[in-house]
């Protein structure tokens, strides 16, 4: 009797660090984000420099670079820019993934453009702003991923409402393309995991302390 009892007990206790752990996995759901994207693009003219970016509607985004003018350098480029909405966001492990349908050539690089206000993709010279974040080779077609934990950290820091990122060429031509948000399933997002909270904490505690205990009862 007195071991029926002892293990009603612990069914009961268990019971409740089921609850507790559905309840902790439901704060830890993993969050993917998909952003408002455009292509960025500059070209010198005699006089003076134009910046505009393109229709959000396209499927493709390109990477482009001329380093070869006569007068100037960085005459032409088209620049990838991805602007990521933080509602809702905790910090923890976070990725930047996208997914490149056309190789190109030469190495790419990806940085981390601070905050944006409202995820409206302005005409800037986007080529010279914010810090890298490492690079790929453009030659490579499919997914590619980069570590942007301490990135979106940093945005959720400074209560950023956005956070953008870019893709541009390091060198010549490159010529690479990479899918948009208009792409479903094949479009970049961002891949964020919460932080253990104290629920998930306290749960796997109490779980450890059954299984000790139940292995001395049936033992």
């Amino acid at each position: 009797m007195k071991t029926a009892f002892h293990c009603s007990g612990w069914v009961g206790v268990l019971g409740v660090i089921l609850i507790f752990a559905a309840s902790a996995g439901a704060l830890r759901a993993d969050s993917f984000v998909r952003p408002n994207d455009a292509v960025a693009h500059r070209v010198w003219y005699p006089g003076g420099n134009a910046y505009w970016v393109d229709s959000e509607s396209s499927e493709m985004l390109s990477i482009y670079r001329d380093t070869s003018g006569y007068y100037i350098s960085d005459r032409w480029w088209d620049i990838a820019v991805l602007e990521f909405p933080t509602s809702g966001l905790a910090a923890g492990p976070a990725t930047l993934n996208f997914f490149v349908s056309q190789a190109g050539s030469g190495p790419i690089w990806v940085r981390y453009a601070g905050g944006g206000d409202d995820g409206v993709i302005n005409a800037a010279d986007w080529l010279n702003i914010g810090s890298e974040i490492g690079q790929f080779d453009g030659a490579v077609t499919g997914w590619h991923s980069f570590d942007v934990t301490s990135e979106v950290a940093d945005g959720l820091d400074h209560s950023y409402d956005w956070l953008v990122f870019t893709i541009g060429s390091a060198d010549q031509w490159a010529g690479t393309i990479i899918y948009s948000d208009d792409a479903d399933s094949n479009g970049p997002y961002l891949s964020i995991v919460p932080e253990p909270s104290g629920l998930a904490i306290l749960a796997a505690g109490l779980f450890g302390i059954v299984a000790v205990y139940w292995r001395r009862l049936r033992g």
